[in-house]
């Protein structure tokens, strides 16, 4: 793993899932061992597979918001 911050590695996730509901992403900030996780591996170069633990946390409340407005999860 590099030097990078809890910080640069949540924006580097954040912003390959711009289009979060806010629900999916306090579930995200919540689920404590899988934002640790998802962390790690964006630090470790791994971000597909952070990005498939936050999958996991899709919503329907963020599927119905993201079909309003024709956006997908993944950026």
């Amino acid at each position: 793993m590099n030097n990078m911050s809890d910080n640069e590695a949540y924006r580097i996730l954040t912003r390959e899932l711009t289009n979060m509901h806010h629900s999916e992403r306090d579930a995200l900030d919540n689920a404590r061992w899988r934002y640790r996780a998802a962390l790690d591996l964006v630090k470790a170069g791994k971000n597909a597979e952070a990005i498939e633990l936050a999958c996991e946390l899709v919503t329907d409340n963020g599927q119905a918001w993201r079909a309003k407005q024709d956006l997908r999860f993944i950026n």
